[in-house]
């Protein structure tokens, strides 16, 4: 009969495995004293985003399904005790990413936030688990957590009247984004489309929406090579075509206090489609960073009055 050590061991090898291959790694397990700071195992890779950038980061591992059910209703897995890790990463500074080893092997991952409350029980997309894509997560959160204060100058709006010859101008100012691109620390290079402009001003946003997103159109060359202060991952959606994994997310960054306007602070919202391309087979046979391509655009933004 296999002991919680050896079933604790057989998953922290299989996730040394993935790790090694999905996120280009090299991995070691814990020392002792790392072990009693949450890390199982540390794994160094060069960032995506520059391939002369070494990131690291600590994994805690966790096998069975003791530590996770999944909802097929929602589509997401809920991981219990967890709340530990952030203690931990609060004292240590050192980025823990959660690993979970379910019945069918495959292995889900979550990465806390230091900068929210306390949260013992984690509910994340079932289609959170380790794909060669964790190697550009990953290369963004270890960049996301070099920063913990805004970089970037708050923007004031002007409170010009918004008619046809403002709303022109600022659709200029739009369109000679367009064909540039911008390189963020978290994505590296982004584009700006005509389907941006298009979502912004479309009629199903209330009229308030559409107006504020076109005033701040003139501010959006600003936030794009700039550190967000919040991030959001969502509708991670993967389809396969020729061998290949097509994924898609949606990157939602959030600029506290990025624009000023009629006495009051705005959140900066930024919405990025982001692609991501990789072989179906990754697992098996020689597979490089080369193998892995991605890109992301512009697909939104919008402007509210800061609500955290």
């Amino acid at each position: 009969m296999n002991t919680t050590t050896e079933i604790g061991n057989a998953g922290t090898n299989l996730i040394t495995s993935f790790l090694t291959k999905a996120a280009h790694a090299d991995v070691r397990r814990g020392s002792y004293a790392e072990d009693s700071q949450k890390c199982d195992i540390i794994f160094t890779f060069s960032s995506a985003f520059d391939k002369q950038e070494l990131c690291q980061l600590g994994g805690q591992a966790k096998t069975g399904s003791s530590f996770y059910k999944i909802d097929p209703n929602q589509k997401t897995v809920r991981i219990d005790n967890c709340g530990d890790v952030k203690g931990v990463m609060a004292k240590g500074g050192l980025p823990i990413i959660i690993f979970i080893v379910s019945t069918d092997n495959e292995i889900y991952w979550y990465a806390p936030d230091l900068r929210s409350k306390k949260i013992d029980t984690i509910r994340l997309p079932k289609a959170q688990v380790i794909l060669p894509s964790i190697w550009i997560d990953f290369s963004r959160m270890h960049r996301y957590w070099q920063y913990q204060a805004n970089r970037y100058v708050t923007q004031t709006m002007t409170e010009k009247k918004l008619d046809r010859s403002f709303i022109k101008s600022c659709k200029n100012f739009f369109k000679s984004l367009i064909g540039k691109k911008f390189n963020n620390p978290l994505t590296g290079d982004i584009i700006v489309t005509n389907k941006s402009w298009e979502h912004i001003t479309r009629i199903s946003r209330s009229k308030t929406s559409r107006q504020m997103a076109i005033r701040s159109a003139r501010h959006l060359h600003h936030f794009l090579d700039k550190n967000p202060d919040r991030m959001d991952t969502k509708n991670i959606n993967r389809v396969e075509k020729n061998g290949l994994i097509y994924e898609t997310r949606e990157i939602i960054f959030f600029y506290r206090n990025g624009v000023f306007f009629n006495n009051s602070n705005y959140t900066f919202s930024l919405k990025l489609d982001e692609l991501i391309i990789y072989p179906k087979n990754w697992h098996s046979g020689l597979f490089t960073v080369n193998d892995v391509k991605f890109k992301r655009k512009v697909a939104s933004w919008w402007i509210r009055k800061n609500t955290y």
